[in-house]
């Protein structure tokens, strides 16, 4: 059976892939390697950047319901 330390642990993981494709995708002319045009790779990153603060916000929520679980 999954628990949410297993969930949370899993967006950690998640977060983390996304945060080190951001850095690629900015920092190497992956649409020249691919052939990707440089404007899907700036949308590219607009999108995994939301996400990650999805998973941020996501996080925070249940850092704090566990604090508040805690405390009760």
């Amino acid at each position: 059976m999954t628990t949410i330390n297993e969930f949370i642990e899993d967006w950690i993981q998640i977060r983390s892939t996304f945060q080190r494709q951001i850095k690629t995708l900015e920092s190497v002319h992956i649409h020249v390697e691919t052939g990707i045009p440089a404007t899907t790779t700036k949308e590219t990153v607009v999108r995994l950047k939301v996400w990650v603060g999805e998973l941020n916000k996501l996080l925070k929520e249940h850092a704090q319901a566990q604090n508040f679980t805690k405390v009760e």
